[in-house]
């Protein structure tokens, strides 16, 4: 009889982490949604670029208008925007825009 409690005590405990793991699936693909997609979010983290370890630049969406920030813990910097048609623009056209030389 031992082994027959053995492994239904196996059996329950495999099954447990299995229900843990899928929750835990659950909930992280819930993460930052509390109703789900009914909420539609107007700002976007498109991507984050670490500069440092307080220092980044991120580039949001904002409705149709794309921002390209710095951030530090002191302050946040908008270093250029785009709207429209204008966001997706070459690094060529960004560079001779903002005056600066590609290396």
């Amino acid at each position: 009889m031992e082994n027959h409690e053995l492994g239904r005590f196996a059996l329950s405990t495999i099954g447990v982490l299995i229900l843990l793991a899928a929750f835990l699936w659950w909930f992280q693909q819930r993460k930052g949604q509390p109703f789900g997609k009914l909420m539609d979010k107007r700002i976007k983290v498109l991507e984050v670029y670490p500069l440092g370890l307080k220092h980044k630049m991120m580039l949001l969406q904002v409705d149709d208008q794309r921002i390209l920030v710095a951030v530090n813990p002191q302050d946040i910097r908008t270093l250029h925007t785009w709207t429209g048609q204008e966001s997706v623009v070459a690094p060529s056209d960004f560079a001779e825009s903002a005056k600066i030389g590609i290396p």
